[in-house]
């Protein structure tokens, strides 16, 4: 299954998105059917072949990781979806 992570943090969400593209996830994708280049929300990765449970483990490893005393980072909210069937727009990045 692809797991779809949409998030909340309190701080520092594009060091968070680097540090979870580096476990394979991505802020875009490719339909296959059309080769429309889809660019995800800023707040929205996601990782082909993901258990749920797994990608949010991974989220809140990350988060751990990137976690500092002068600079807390704190998980506001967030969801984490089975990407298939889906459907969109492609949008540009921002």
């Amino acid at each position: 299954m692809n797991a779809v992570i949409i998030f909340d943090v309190s701080d520092r969400r594009v060091e968070i998105i680097e540090s979870m593209k580096n476990l394979g996830y991505s802020i875009t994708w490719i339909n296959p059917g059309t080769n429309i280049l889809y660019n995800l929300p800023s707040n929205v990765v996601w990782k082909p072949n993901a258990e749920l449970n797994t990608a949010l483990n991974e989220l809140k490893n990350v988060i751990s990781i990137l976690h500092r005393a002068d600079s807390p980072i704190e998980l506001l909210r967030c969801i984490i979806l089975n990407s298939t069937p889906w459907d969109g727009i492609g949008g540009t990045q921002l």
